[in-house]
């Protein structure tokens, strides 16, 4: 069973993490829908609390980790959504070890 969905355009995602746009708004997480940020759904609720998640992807950004990923010119950067769901996998496995990209 998978524990997460994640994709663009997905209007009942439980949260959704910004994909592009400038560099200290990349990766931030937020409750508004918009077909361009990338759409985090927890499927296997018995393991994961999508409040949690959002709180914990919203950590992530403010430890600068999609910064350092983050892709594209100067003024616009983006993610990818395996960038998201790689963080999502990592979040899950650890729990409550911080993430480095490397």
């Amino acid at each position: 069973m998978k524990n997460f969905e994640v994709r663009t355009n997905m209007a009942d995602a439980d949260f959704w993490i910004v994909r592009r746009g400038a560099i200290d708004k990349v990766g931030s997480v937020t409750k508004i829908f918009n077909a361009e940020n990338i759409g985090v759904k927890i499927i296997n609720t018995a393991l994961l609390d999508h409040r949690y998640m959002a709180y914990k992807m919203e950590y992530l950004h403010s430890t600068g980790y999609y910064q350092k990923i983050a892709k594209g010119s100067l003024r616009l950067q983006n993610i990818t959504t395996k960038d998201v769901e790689l963080a999502l996998i990592q979040k899950v496995k650890t729990r409550h070890y911080p993430l480095n990209p490397t």
